[in-house]
């Protein structure tokens, strides 16, 4: 029994090891071949693609565009780390809707009249955004996120031209 655990334990210590190790290149680089769970890796892709989008919905729209990520809070916060800086990017709270501790920080500039891009990792409820923005785009684009030449999963954008601010309270 004594030489069954002494194996068991040498072996174990000795492929815990490889396991972190192929864990951890699992969730910066992915291996070919197995699901990627999009929480732990694609955000800096994801952060590129929302700027390259906001970019062209700003040149064709002529007005300044902030992004407005729309979960919880996940997509706001890696959109706000990953992307180039050039654009504001705020939390579902601005619609109504909980963003956790973005709940807590107000906009530094006056969104009013501004138009937005909302990014979601989950398609969108256009109904719950048409009381907080003048005219909502139908046409929701889903699109990959790519690392490698692989499509890692898909997210969620929509053009929100006019945010009108809080409905006033009735």
């Amino acid at each position: 029994m004594g030489r069954f655990v002494r194996y068991f334990l040498v072996t174990w210590f000795s492929a815990l090891p490889i396991i972190y190790i192929v864990f951890v290149y699992h969730t910066i680089l992915t291996i070919p071949h197995v699901t990627v769970n999009h929480w732990t890796t694609g955000w800096e892709e994801l952060g590129r693609v929302a700027t390259r989008e906001a970019t062209t919905f700003e040149s064709e729209g002529g007005k300044k565009v902030f992004l407005l990520g729309m979960d919880t809070h996940y997509v706001a916060a890696a959109v706000s780390f990953y992307t180039d800086d050039t654009r504001k990017v705020f939390a579902r709270n601005l619609v109504g809707r909980s963003s956790l501790a973005f709940d807590y920080w107000v906009p530094e500039i006056d969104l009013v009249g501004l138009n937005a891009l909302t990014v979601n990792v989950n398609p969108p409820n256009l109904e719950s955004l048409r009381k907080y923005i003048a005219r909502v785009d139908d046409d929701v684009r889903r699109i990959p996120v790519m690392k490698g030449g692989r499509v890692l999963h898909y997210f969620y954008v929509v053009k929100c031209f006019d945010y009108l601010g809080a409905p006033p309270a009735v």
